[in-house]
């Protein structure tokens, strides 16, 4: 971790689809990357719901600010 703190972190709401059983709504890594462009998601955020990622193969990196 580089000690560095963001200076903002934009807040991510959550919809549930209409179709989504349960409020929960299940997609690849693929489809997530497609919904916005690179920058965005490489940005500092603060998504208003809870995520599961389950990653089967690669490498990857996440943050959680506490």
């Amino acid at each position: 971790m580089s000690g560095k703190r963001p200076t903002e972190i934009r807040s991510v709401p959550y919809r549930s689809p209409a179709d989504a059983p349960f409020g929960v709504e299940v997609m690849s890594f693929a489809r997530m990357r497609a919904m916005g462009p690179p920058s965005r998601r490489r940005a500092p955020q603060r998504p208003q719901f809870h995520v599961l990622g389950v990653v089967d193969r690669g490498v990857g990196h996440h943050t959680v600010d506490c």
